[in-house]
């Protein structure tokens, strides 16, 4: 908070933010689609793109069908009546053509239920790079403009002609040169994920139109537009709007360890225990989200 006291001198003060954690299961019969009845169901945007991110890599959503089932055993918090932040899927089970398959949330990360890391959608890094030589931020200063503008992405510092790879399976929609980004390519995937490679030396055998494999080489490090040395400009944007890429990219792990993995099983068999006793009480789904305005309208006098 910032204020002016009685002295007329402003003020800067610290105040945390509070909210209240809630702990809710949603269970659903895919009657369209996974993202859109879960949407309907619960008036939750946020929370469909959760069940998205969540299973990203793991399940192609175009394979449910009506009549599927999809349980989610989620976290979110409330401020002042609204969601507050993101929501954390705990634990998920869909059902596809009557085979289950479940992921749980743990130190981050989502794994099977024998602790083995769920395929990530996302490359933990598009390219080999010495160092982040920039992160994303919403007011970064430009070595070039000198001034503080946006960021929207990460920078890899890397030898000109280090090859770039394509951070998922995907279509290339653009290639060619973009105001100060320089060389670029972009690449179309998935639940509404586009990612930006720029400042490229040169391209690889590729054109728009192309589909391509995660981990396939579609450029190679450069330094053109407004750059001041060879390095990637990775950008991750969700529907159009700019994303953090650490976000969604998770560095790639392969199985807990023993002591990690013992601490996991309770957390599933507490998870399970949760769910099992909502579908045996035939318990009903969470109210629906309302979607009001931040302000109370008080009556004249």
């Amino acid at each position: 908070h910032i204020y002016k006291d009685l002295n007329k001198q402003y003020v800067l003060n610290f105040t945390p933010i509070l909210y209240n954690k809630e702990n809710r299961i949603l269970r659903i019969n895919v009657k369209t689609s996974a993202y859109q009845d879960v949407y309907e169901e619960s008036k939750s945007a946020t929370l469909a793109r959760a069940m998205v991110r969540a299973f990203r890599g793991s399940i192609n959503f175009r394979n449910i069908q009506k009549g599927d089932e999809i349980i989610l055993y989620y976290e979110q918090k409330r401020r002042m009546g609204k969601l507050f932040g993101d929501i954390i899927i705990k634990m998920a089970r869909i059902e596809i053509n009557k085979n289950s398959q479940e992921i749980f949330y743990f130190n981050e990360n989502y794994y099977d239920k024998n602790g083995k890391e769920v395929e990530s959608f996302l490359l933990d890094k598009p390219v080999n790079y010495l160092r982040i030589s920039s992160k994303f931020s919403t007011a970064r200063y430009h070595p070039v403009l000198k001034r503080y503008r946006a960021h929207l992405g990460i920078d890899y510092a890397a030898p000109t002609g280090t090859p770039v790879k394509s951070a998922g399976n995907g279509t290339i929609i653009f290639v060619g040169t973009q105001n100060g980004y320089g060389n670029v390519v972009k690449v179309q995937h998935a639940s509404g994920y586009t990612t930006l490679y720029a400042h490229l030396s040169r391209f690889a055998k590729i054109k728009k139109g192309q589909k391509v494999k995660q981990g396939q080489v579609i450029a190679y490090v450069g330094s053109t537009g407004m750059s001041t040395g060879p390095h990637l400009h990775f950008g991750v944007y969700l529907n159009s709007k700019a994303i953090n890429p650490n976000s969604v990219i998770k560095i790639a792990k392969t199985q807990l360890n023993k002591k990690d993995l013992d601490e996991f099983k309770k957390v599933v068999n507490a998870h399970e225990k949760k769910i099992n006793l909502f579908i045996q009480d035939n318990k009903e789904n969470p109210p629906k989200e309302e979607d009001f305005e931040n302000y109370i309208e008080l009556d004249s006098i």
